[in-house]
């Protein structure tokens, strides 16, 4: 990765460790959730638009796209549906002081099973992704050169979101959400 990715993702890792579990998922939400979706949409309406376009290599990548797009869209819902208010739950027994190792309903969440989805969710936009850049349609055809310049351009605006996530997640969000349940003893 180009040097100047490190030094971007030390900056953004120094101010996200600084935030407590919440504030780090409200975050991610309004800075990355939001964000990715929006760049989703405005690549999918270059991709749209090229498709007018029958060369094969167009119309395989708007099937990769429409492949990528359909699983971040399902990723962003499950942070937003399932995973911000389980850290809002998780923080306050934390806040609390609660114990789930003394509860009297021995925690109806299982919060092992919670990191387990949110890792493997995390991988596998990882590995769609990892082709989200490289299989984008040549710049030598010259009919759409402009228009695949400009999705080349969402894209890789898109890629680098992503990757920032995908980076604030894995070193970020999950260490303080396994912090979190260690606090409260929750080891089912």
């Amino acid at each position: 990765m180009p040097r100047y990715f490190y030094s971007m993702s030390q900056r953004i890792f120094s101010t996200y460790i600084s935030y407590n579990l919440p504030e780090v998922a409200n975050r991610l939400d309004m800075e990355y959730y939001d964000l990715a979706h929006r760049l989703c949409s405005n690549a999918e309406g270059y991709i749209d638009h090229l498709t007018t376009n029958t060369d094969v290599d167009t119309l395989t990548y708007n099937n990769y796209f429409n492949t990528f797009k359909d699983h971040l869209l399902r990723f962003v819902e499950t942070r937003k549906v399932v995973f911000l208010p389980y850290i809002d739950e998780l923080y306050n027994k934390s806040a609390t002081g609660h114990n789930c190792a003394t509860c009297s309903g021995r925690c109806e969440v299982q919060h092992g099973i919670k990191l387990l989805e949110l890792n493997t969710s995390l991988e596998q936009l990882r590995n769609i992704a990892t082709g989200l850049k490289t299989s984008l349609p040549s710049l030598a055809n010259t009919a759409y050169k402009g228009e695949l310049k400009i999705l080349h351009n969402e894209v890789e605006l898109l890629h680098n979101v992503i990757n920032e996530l995908l980076y604030l997640e894995s070193e970020v969000l999950i260490p303080k959400i396994k912090e979190a349940q260690n606090s409260i003893h929750a080891y089912n």
